[in-house]
């Protein structure tokens, strides 16, 4: 709740709304553009997270609420990850699996063992392109940060 969860709210939006829009586009010319397929990696994090924050209904009605959003992007995403999924993440996830299993197909889904989901995230990505908790280098530095 409160600021937390405002600044959650318009960052996920905010994401959305560039991806929907084409803002991971490419330029053929000067004036098209043309989709760039599959060029998006997620990773969504859920540690720290609690039964009472998730189990919360103004925070559960967002989640399933993005979850559901996520959906529609699907084309757009090429693989990605849910980290630290405790119970509850599992069972939201159930929950809206029928709205979105086509995006559901390119996410692997980790419980709160670390070095197990690490391993697999660095078989995919280079630790050269991960924030050091992901297990990327210690000199790590994004590209473009937004939120």
């Amino acid at each position: 709740g409160g600021r937390d969860f405002e600044n959650a709210v318009l960052f996920l939006d905010q994401a959305l709304a560039r991806i929907l829009r084409g803002f991971f586009h490419k330029k053929s010319n000067n004036s098209d553009s043309v989709p760039v397929d599959k060029e998006i990696v997620v990773i969504a994090d859920f540690d720290g997270w609690n039964l009472a924050q998730i189990s919360s209904p103004p925070t559960l009605k967002w989640m399933l609420d993005r979850l559901s959003k996520m959906g529609i992007i699907y084309k757009s995403i090429s693989y990605g990850f849910i980290v630290n999924a405790n119970p509850l993440v599992y069972q939201m996830i159930n929950t809206v699996k029928p709205f979105i299993s086509n995006f559901l197909e390119k996410i692997d889904i980790y419980g709160t063992n670390v070095n197990h989901w690490k391993t697999h995230i660095l078989k995919k990505i280079p630790p050269s392109e991960l924030h050091p908790r992901y297990g990327g280098h210690k000199n790590f530095r994004p590209v473009k940060v937004y939120g």
